[in-house]
């Protein structure tokens, strides 16, 4: 099932510097398992919400 649904592409800023990452990527890479569509729509929730702390921190 890996891979088998629609990738969210985070787009941020970091000097500069346009950096894309692939919400599952991350989230394989944190090492969770393997998530449903509701725990998907969850999970992009909390990664743009942390996303924009980050943004509005760095202002």
């Amino acid at each position: 099932m890996y891979g088998n649904y629609a990738e969210t592409v985070l787009l941020y800023h970091r000097d500069g510097e346009r950096k894309m990452i692939t919400l599952s990527a991350l989230w394989y890479a944190l090492g969770l398992p393997e998530i449903t569509w509701k725990e998907k729509t969850i999970q992009i929730f909390v990664l743009v919400l942390i996303w924009v702390l980050i943004v509005h921190k760095k202002r």
